[in-house]
C-alpha cells in the first residue's frame, strides 16, 4: 500500500512538473524574437505621396514625403520633394525640395494653380506657425532671384498690427486672396497687397 501511495505521489508530482514545462515553454514562445532582416526592413524609409491637380486637369503637383523612421521620434528627418506633372506630354519638373524636423510639415492646398496655371502655392507650418510659399511652375525663380515668395514676412512687414489667418486660393492669374485677424487682402504677384472692403 506505501509503495502504491509513494509510486502515485511520484507519477503525479513528474506530471505536474510536465505541465509547468509545457507552460512556461509556451510562454516563452508567445514573444518571438523579431529577425533582423525584419528589423532593418521595419527602419527603411516610409514614401507618401500626395497630388494636386490644376483646375483645369493640365497640370498636377505632387508631393512626396519621406519618413526617416517614425514620424513620432523628434530626432528623425522628413523629406519633402514637390514636382509638377504636364499631363499632356507626362514631363515633370522639380520645383522645390526640403529635408525638415518633423515639427514642420507641408501640404498642398486644394486651390494651389493659379487659373493660367504660371504660379502655384504650397502651405508650410513650422512650431505652428504658418507660412504660405508662392512657385514659378516652371521651377525658374523670380526676379529678385528667389525660387519662391514667402506671403506671411511680407505681411507681417507690411501690416505688423495684423497676423495673416489663411490663404484661400486664387482670385486671379496674379491675385492670391488673404485672410487676416483684420480685414481681407489680395496678394498681387509679386509684392503688392491690396485691402478688399469686403472680408471673406
Amino acid at each position: 500500500m506505501y509503495t502504491l501511495k509513494h509510486n502515485l505521489a511520484i507519477l503525479l508530482t513528474i506530471i505536474f512538473t510536465g505541465i509547468i514545462g509545457i507552460y512556461l515553454v509556451y510562454q516563452n514562445s508567445s514573444s518571438p524574437t523579431i529577425p533582423d532582416f525584419v528589423k532593418a526592413t521595419a527602419s527603411e524609409p516610409e514614401f507618401q505621396t500626395t497630388s494636386q491637380p490644376s483646375s483645369d486637369g493640365k497640370v498636377e503637383l505632387t508631393m512626396k514625403k519621406t519618413l526617416a523612421g517614425q514620424a513620432e521620434n523628434k530626432d528623425k528627418m522628413i523629406t519633402y520633394l514637390f514636382t509638377v506633372i504636364s499631363k499632356s506630354d507626362n514631363i515633370s519638373q522639380s520645383i522645390f525640395n526640403q529635408t525638415v524636423s518633423t515639427e514642420t510639415s507641408f501640404l498642398i492646398p486644394f486651390n494651389t494653380f493659379s487659373p493660367n496655371n504660371k504660379y502655384l502655392f504650397i502651405k508650410q507650418t513650422e512650431n505652428g506657425k504658418n507660412h504660405y510659399l508662392v512657385f514659378n511652375s516652371s521651377a525658374k525663380p523670380f526676379t529678385n532671384g528667389e525660387l519662391f515668395l514667402d506671403i506671411t514676412p511680407l505681411f507681417e512687414a507690411k501690416y505688423p498690427d495684423l497676423t495673416l489667418k489663411n490663404v484661400t486660393g486664387w482670385a486671379s492669374d496674379t491675385l492670391l486672396i488673404v485672410q487676416s485677424s483684420g480685414p481681407s487682402f489680395w496678394f498681387e504677384m509679386p509684392n503688392h497687397f491690396i485691402q478688399l472692403s469686403t472680408k471673406f
